[in-house]
């Protein structure tokens, strides 16, 4: 599953999202604050394929994260070990 579908789930489950911090694998963060729970620039503007870790915050103050390393490598290798067996 793509790490855009992942979040979209993610975001499912909770209401009042208010803040969502996206880090990405070079180790950059950058943060997002959504009016109304709206993700609308959050799907364009960033690049789901290097994205390592979410973080969340709620309009409570409490807050989540979500890990998102990227395991396709290993997915690839799963399915060259099955291909040769």
């Amino acid at each position: 599953m793509l790490n855009l579908e992942i979040v979209l789930k993610y975001l499912e489950a909770y209401e009042g999202v208010e803040e969502i911090q996206v880090g990405y694998s070079n180790g950059d963060k950058t943060d997002y604050a959504l009016e109304d729970g709206e993700v609308s620039d959050l799907l364009k503007d960033v690049d789901w394929a290097n994205v390592e870790k979410i973080e969340v915050e709620m309009a409570d103050g409490s807050k989540d994260s979500l890990d998102l390393d990227d395991d396709d490598d290993d997915d690839e290798d799963e399915g060259e070990e099955e291909e040769q067996a």
